[in-house]
């Protein structure tokens, strides 16, 4: 089982190579993944914090 990060889910929603092809990799393997709500919290706010910060 893989628990994932928060960086692997904003990396692959923001394409930052080479981390995103990893992390795609993993998911197409379809591997036992595990995430926990504060990694999901983590994952939607970080985008928006980033975005607020470029405005």
């Amino acid at each position: 089982m893989i628990l994932l990060d928060s960086n692997a889910i904003v990396y692959n929603l923001h394409r930052v190579e080479p981390y995103a092809s990893r992390v795609k990799r993993i998911f197409i393997e379809g591997r036992d993944l595990a995430i926990t709500l504060r990694i999901i919290d983590e994952g939607v706010f970080t985008p928006i914090r980033l975005e607020a910060w470029r405005r």
